[in-house]
């Protein structure tokens, strides 16, 4: 599969970090936001281990964006 760079509109991600994207997008509302899986269920569901997960989600965070933060218990956001 050939990977086009920044400057052809695609971002190279290793293979764990679009399944993982892949998982985090099922589990989106239709806005497209709100989706909160534990780092086991990534795990599970694309079959890396949880370290692999954690390292994706960080990688995604700083190669696109920084990655939203989960809404504090009681707060009005």
């Amino acid at each position: 599969m050939h990977e086009l760079g920044a400057e052809g509109g695609h971002l190279p991600a290793p293979p764990n970090s679009r399944l993982i994207l892949l998982a985090l997008a099922d589990r989106c509302g239709p806005d497209g936001r709100s989706a909160w899986p534990t780092v086991e269920t990534l795990s599970l569901e694309v079959h890396c281990s949880e370290s692999s997960v954690r390292r994706a989600l960080k990688n995604v965070g700083t190669v696109w964006h920084d990655p939203p933060r989960r809404p504090e218990a009681g707060s009005m956001g």
